[in-house]
């Protein structure tokens, strides 16, 4: 069973760090950091610009920020602005046929109607997924691609 409860951003930097662990392809492919192609960066490094970044919005909009667990276990995040599904992951462990959709389904049952997230094309896996689980590209500019749920 999946649960989400909310949390302070205090807390969230160690789901972040959760969240990444052990996935090399997000280091070293997917993440937005690797949009700089002249430069290595380490788990640590996408831990904080993740971080950062969503204290920067914290600061400017507030977000609503949930932990994720599964069985009573922390497996990851979910931060929120109102229709917008702003920052989320599970830890490798996690991403599983049987936990996934478990984990997508809470998600959509956290917002009353329609809700869009913003990805960089960068990161094809979770484009991948995002489409197979009734997203739809509705705009794209620069790096980035919105999405909304159909």
């Amino acid at each position: 069973m999946i649960k989400f409860e909310k949390i302070s951003l205090d807390e969230l930097k160690k789901l972040i760090y959760l969240s990444c662990e052990n996935d090399n392809e997000l280091i070293v492919k997917y993440h937005s950091l690797n949009l700089n192609k002249n430069k290595s960066y380490t788990l640590e490094d996408c831990v904080s610009e993740t971080f950062e970044r969503i204290k920067n919005a914290e600061e400017e909009i507030g977000l609503d920020k949930y932990k994720v667990l599964y069985q009573g276990e922390d497996i990851g995040y979910v931060v929120l602005f109102e229709d917008i599904l702003y920052s989320y992951a599970i830890a490798m462990k996690y991403r599983t046929k049987e936990i996934l959709p478990l984990w997508w389904e809470e998600i959509c049952n956290l917002f009353e109607n329609e809700f869009v997230t913003m990805i960089y094309d960068n990161n094809t896996r979770c484009l991948n997924f995002l489409l197979k689980n009734n997203m739809q590209i509705v705009e794209s500019e620069d790096n980035i691609l919105m999405l909304k749920n159909i």
